[in-house]
């Protein structure tokens, strides 16, 4: 963080402010959030469930279970699956950095999403294709 707020001629704390103000979460938070979808991935490439837990940098399986089904919204297995019989409540709003999707399953936040929003609905969709979406 330090070598960011440096290069950026500020301070740390100048960072994290204005990193907040503009994507509404703090840098740790953006960071949680690209591991998640570094599993994301690993998930959908790994011949395993437990291959991806090491894929994405999980140092135990216990870890990975623990974080990852909170951080998915479901278990790994569910994820991998598709998403089967888990309900999708879907919220959508415009900001400035785009429209934003974030959808969610009685367990967690499954997904959010920046970009367009008619792309991002079809992009929860394929991600999710055996779920069942619920009220938006």
């Amino acid at each position: 963080m330090s070598v960011l707020a440096a290069r950026q001629n500020c301070s740390v704390r100048q960072l994290q402010r204005d990193f907040a103000e503009v994507l509404g979460i703090t840098p740790r938070q953006f960071g949680q959030a690209l591991r998640t979808n570094h599993t994301r991935a690993a998930l959908r490439s790994a011949d395993t469930v437990l291959d991806a837990a090491f894929a994405a940098g999980y140092g135990s399986v216990r870890g990975f279970y623990e974080e990852a089904a909170r951080r998915l919204g479901m278990t790994p297995s569910d994820y991998v699956a598709g998403a089967p019989e888990q309900v999708l409540l879907w919220s959508m709003t415009a900001m400035a950095v785009g429209d934003v999707i974030a959808v969610a399953t009685p367990r967690g936040l499954a997904a959010v999403r920046i970009g367009n929003a008619a792309e991002l609905e079809a992009e929860i969709r394929e991600e999710f294709p055996n779920a069942i979406a619920g009220p938006r």
